[in-house]
C-alpha cells in the first residue's frame, strides 16, 4: 500500500476535466498523501501554481489560476474538494471566452494519453519511445 509520495524539484499533477480542459497543479516540491490508496491530500510547500476549470451543474464556468508560495489540496472522490492557500494568493476566475488558448496549460505541459498507466500492471509496461517533445 502506498501512503504517500515525494515529488522533488518539478512536481506536476494533472487530471483531465473534459476532452480539452486540465486541471494542473505544479511547485518546486509535493507530497501526496494516501489512506487506502487512495490520493486525499497534496501539499506543495513553495511556488505554488494551479490552473482549474471549476464546474456549476457538471459546466465549466470558468478557468481558475493561482500563484502561492504554499498551498494545499484537499481530495475527495478522486475530485479536488478544496484548495487552501497558506500564504498570501494571487488568484483570477475568468470566463473561459476571456481564456487564450494557451493560457490554459502550464508551458512544456503535454498529455501523453498513449502512455499513461490505466491499472497497477501497467505501471510496470515500459515502451519505448523517442523523439517526444519537450
Amino acid at each position: 500500500n502506498i501512503d504517500f509520495m515525494d515529488m522533488e524539484g518539478s512536481g506536476f499533477i494533472v487530471s483531465q476535466e473534459q476532452v480539452a480542459y486540465f486541471n494542473q497543479i505544479k511547485g518546486k516540491d509535493m507530497q501526496a498523501f494516501f489512506k487506502k490508496n487512495k490520493l486525499y491530500l497534496i501539499d506543495v510547500p513553495s511556488n505554488a501554481e494551479s490552473i482549474y476549470f471549476p464546474l456549476e451543474d457538471e459546466e465549466i464556468i470558468g478557468m481558475n489560476t493561482s500563484e502561492s508560495n504554499k498551498m494545499r489540496i484537499y481530495i475527495k472522490d478522486n475530485s479536488v474538494e478544496k484548495i487552501m492557500f497558506l500564504s498570501k494568493a494571487k488568484a483570477r476566475l475568468a470566463p473561459l471566452e476571456d481564456v487564450l488558448k494557451t493560457e490554459m496549460r502550464f508551458p512544456k505541459f503535454i498529455w501523453y494519453s498513449e502512455f499513461r498507466p490505466f491499472n497497477q500492471k501497467s505501471v510496470f509496461i515500459w515502451n519505448e519511445y523517442t523523439n517526444l517533445e519537450e
